[in-house]
């Protein structure tokens, strides 16, 4: 049952107009209808416009984000793109070879073909003329290898070659320490440390001869095989060093040594001592000097030592 929205009389549910006051109850039922499914529409439009804002929101933010990694992966301008600029200058600079690339060229002014080789282009304001001589007649000795490394700067090495006068340039050096190295077959390593630091550094190098040592297993050194048999047991005088070759007082002074077994980076002096047959090698040189040394020695080995010394230098022999 309904009732009629004009007069409130009880109506049939399907009547469509009021018997008693003939109001017509279709169109404003209609229209009741309309209202309620519009109404109740309204909401439902308004969730679904306010949930794809929200997705749109976080597209537009999630693509804003994505860009902004993009561009810092890319290393395109942003706020550091000057360090960027930067660092792109340094890796042609490397590429290039200005900075790491190791490089070989001729020292300007050389006049014995000094190289320089180094790991980094160094110039500097000094330089160094040299000679190399033999040591026992003063003799020029050309086509000597020289190598003059710095121990100021990592990686830094020069290289020359003396002429047939003996000379050798090397120009446009650093000032600093070096280590000069020579080497010429017949001749024994030089190595000598220097310090430049004046513009124009002299060096002389005296290179001593090799002496290769024959010895006849047939027959037996002089003194029962000792230069000086009794020298760690009674002291020697000068005058006694006055029959002996230059490489005997060499081998004398070793021979204090070779008595309390060390070994010899001579090759000739280790071959002599080899041949005699009260000596026994137990102890490299590097190892004998930092252990032992001079230690071991009683007052006569160290005072005929002394006296051997002073009469090389006394006399020049053998570098003294």
């Amino acid at each position: 049952m309904k009732k009629c929205p004009v007069c409130n009389n009880n109506l049939e549910d399907s009547s469509m107009l009021c018997p008693f006051c003939g109001s017509q109850l279709q169109a404003e039922s209609v229209s009741e209808v309309i209202v309620e499914e519009t109404s109740s529409a309204k909401p439902i439009t308004s969730k679904k416009k306010g949930i794809i804002w929200v997705f749109l929101g976080i597209a537009v933010v999630a693509a804003a984000v994505a860009f902004l990694i993009f561009l810092k992966v890319a290393g395109l301008p942003g706020d550091d793109s000057s360090d960027d600029g930067e660092r792109r200058i340094r890796q042609r600079k490397t590429e290039t070879g200005t900075e790491t690339e190791e490089t070989e060229e001729a020292v300007p002014g050389s006049e014995a073909g000094a190289v320089a080789t180094s790991s980094t282009v160094v110039t500097g304001d000094c330089s160094i003329h040299g000679v190399v001589w033999d040591a026992a007649d003063q003799s020029s000795l050309g086509s000597v290898q020289l190598i003059l490394t710095s121990y100021d700067i990592a990686g830094l090495s020069y290289q020359a070659e003396t002429d047939p006068d003996g000379k050798f340039v090397i120009e446009n050096i650093p000032e600093g320490q070096y280590k000069v190295e020579a080497v010429l077959n017949g001749y024994e390593d030089l190595t000598e440390n220097i310090l430049v630091e004046e513009a124009e550094y002299t060096y002389i190098g005296e290179m001593t001869p090799e002496v290769t040592v024959t010895v006849d297993p047939e027959s037996e050194p002089k003194q029962e095989q000792y230069i000086l048999p009794e020298s760690d047991s009674r002291y020697y005088s000068e005058s006694e060093l006055d029959g002996l070759s230059e490489f005997e007082i060499k081998l004398a002074r070793n021979e204090l040594y070779a008595r309390h077994g060390r070994k010899f980076d001579t090759p000739e002096v280790q071959a002599y001592f080899d041949s005699c047959d009260w000596y026994t090698g137990i102890m490299s040189a590097s190892d004998y000097d930092k252990q032992l040394g001079d230690t071991v020695f009683n007052e006569y080995e160290i005072a005929n030592k002394n006296l051997i010394i002073n009469y090389e230098k006394k006399y020049h022999l053998n570098g003294k």
